[in-house]
């Protein structure tokens, strides 16, 4: 009996590890959502440079402001794996993310005013009415890039507790002897932490302040010395922390 168990046990760990390297090439490759937050943030930050500039015309602020808009609901939808037509219609992404993000009637027309700056019209080169109040869409530009960052956090931490877990699974009712003889539990085990480094670099700074006991930047070092030094892995540290922080990580995690 004991041995049909584990030859259960190895052939889930074989598939969940086959299932988890496809997910961990997805993260390093496809990483289209997090290449479009990155863009989003410097557009934001180019919007507040030339706003500081008297001989700057609002439009090109503007332009900016609704490039950020732009790229932060594609992100959130690239993230959410929703499949959406290359457009750059403010109006027309908004009701891919509804469901995720409400906008109010006093939003909606600020987001209208921004998706006359989208590319498509700004590049058409027509002049812009005057833009008064500047400061009200760099406040709604903000409250968007803090809604969708906190959804994306949300999906990271919830992400990491079912690694976890998934980890746990795999080691339960295995002693360290056994772990250490096991080649193909290990490279699972393995794998996993490298998946939550991952993940670990995506939190940001408001999430990860919210509780010091959480060193999210260990998280991702460990990631890089088990990828780094994958044939001399301490497999007495990575034991210690399956059997026993990963449960105080879990529980950190989920009073967040």
């Amino acid at each position: 009996m004991k041995i049909e168990v584990d030859l259960c046990r190895e052939k889930d760990i074989r598939i969940e590890l086959k299932d988890e390297i496809m997910e961990n090439v997805k993260y390093i490759l496809n990483e289209k959502w997090e290449i479009l937050l990155r863009k989003a943030k410097a557009d934001l930050n180019a919007a507040i440079i030339l706003n500081k500039e008297d001989t700057i015309t609002k439009e090109v602020i503007m332009f900016h402001l609704e490039q950020v808009v732009e790229k932060l609901i594609k992100a959130l939808l690239e993230k959410n794996n929703v499949n959406y037509i290359e457009t750059d219609n403010l109006l027309e992404l908004m009701k891919l993310i509804q469901e995720s993000i409400n906008f109010d009637d006093e939003q909606l027309n600020l987001l209208e005013e921004l998706n006359n700056y989208r590319f498509e019209k700004y590049s058409e080169g027509l002049e812009m009415g005057e833009v008064k109040k500047i400061n009200k869409y760099f406040e709604f530009v903000k409250a968007l890039e803090k809604k969708v960052m906190l959804i994306l956090d949300d999906k990271h931490v919830l992400h990491i507790i079912d690694i976890i877990e998934s980890i746990q699974s795999f080691i339960n009712n295995v002693t360290y002897e056994e772990f250490i003889e096991n080649d193909m539990l290990v490279s699972a085990v393995i794998l996993k932490f490298e998946i939550i480094g991952e993940i670990a670099k995506y939190i940001s700074k408001e999430v990860s302040n919210k509780d010091s006991r959480i060193n999210w930047e260990e998280l991702t070092e460990y990631r890089n010395c088990l990828i780094n030094n994958y044939f001399d892995v301490d497999l007495k540290v990575l034991w210690e922390k399956s059997s026993s922080t990963l449960e105080e990580l879990k529980k950190e995690l989920l009073g967040l």
